[in-house]
């Protein structure tokens, strides 16, 4: 793939990570063209996640695309690229995962990173709305994390028309995620600190006699201290190296994957340690592929003069690849 060498004005990561998220305008309004659909799965005893599909008439193909941790299906890199894959001929499927998106009185039982059996099993009914075309999944940050462990799930449980998995940015490591947000730069500990709690407060006043303790947590400063807490009580998992280590993506899941995955990550990448991906490189598996770029930041991969998106024209050439 064509390497990401943006313009030396946003080439620092911090400014490539906000650089992704401010920019906010966008060719088409995805809104307008999009469906709301719950889904309802039967993982937990019953779940049901919330999506927004965007079809197109005669569709290249079906993609679904996973928000980050405390994202959504509105976050500005999900609409804007879903936007772009709109307009060249693909239907999208922007998924809100558990208590995302304001979607917090859906379920009674909170969201957490183990959760992996309701979304892959959304991306079954999913791939099912079109079950005639080419089906993607493409996650971001979080996303990636589920995205990757998807297509690991696959091998076992395939989805007959899945012809590509892409991690963008993804955590492999959640642990040490979680421990970069709170040392990185104080902006992202705070970002995510303060949208955390506006989850925890909206679960809390859908389900008050449920979560009355969760007044707890809303004193603590930090990420890792959050989590810390909420892991013994809401998880199901004995200790956070437990519920930390179900979660995350080794070398083996990835040498194991039958459908084409790709991870897509930077080198810069203030919020997803580098080091994390080494143990990566040195597998043989035709179906796995992973691209460090020295530039890109976290879910950024933005340039200027003219300003352009480099993840979309990434994705449509791995898509492409597939007809």
């Amino acid at each position: 793939m064509e390497p990401f060498n943006p313009h030396p004005l946003v080439r620092n990561p911090h400014v490539q990570t906000l650089f992704a998220t401010v920019m906010r305008k966008l060719p088409l309004d995805i809104d307008a063209l999009s469906e709301e659909m719950l889904l309802e799965v039967p993982a937990d005893g019953g779940t049901r996640l919330q999506g927004f599909l965007s079809r197109r008439a005669e569709s290249r193909g079906l993609v679904m695309l996973l928000h980050g941790w405390l994202g959504s299906a509105q976050s500005t890199y999900n609409r804007a690229i879903g936007v772009d894959l709109f307009r060249a001929g693909f239907s999208v499927f922007r998924l809100n995962m558990r208590d995302h998106g304001g979607t917090e009185a859906l379920n009674r039982g909170p969201f957490h990173g183990a959760r992996l059996e309701e979304v892959f099993q959304a991306a079954e009914a999913v791939a099912k709305l079109e079950p005639d075309v080419p089906f993607f999944i493409i996650g971001f940050s979080m996303g990636g994390n589920f995205s990757l462990r998807m297509a690991h799930r696959a091998t076992s449980h395939p989805i007959p028309t899945l012809k590509h998995v892409l991690g963008v940015s993804p955590s492999v490591n959640p642990k040490t995620t979680v421990q970069a947000i709170d040392s990185a730069f104080p902006l992202y500990s705070y970002y995510f600190g303060r949208r955390w709690k506006q989850m925890i407060r909206a679960k809390q006043a859908a389900f008050p006699q449920l979560y009355r303790d969760f007044d707890e947590v809303l004193h603590l400063k930090n990420s890792y201290d959050m989590g810390e807490w909420f892991i013994t009580r809401y998880t199901g998992f004995a200790d956070s190296d437990s519920y930390y280590r179900s979660y995350a993506i080794t070398p083996q899941m990835m040498a194991e994957v039958t459908v084409p995955t790709t991870i897509i990550t930077a080198a810069d990448d203030p919020i997803i340690p580098i080091a994390d991906f080494e143990p990566f490189h040195t597998l043989n598996n035709p179906n796995f592929a992973i691209s460090v770029q020295p530039f890109g930041g976290h879910v950024g991969f933005m340039d200027i003069l003219p300003v352009r998106r480099w993840l979309v024209d990434v994705i449509e050439e791995i898509m492409q690849k597939t007809y």
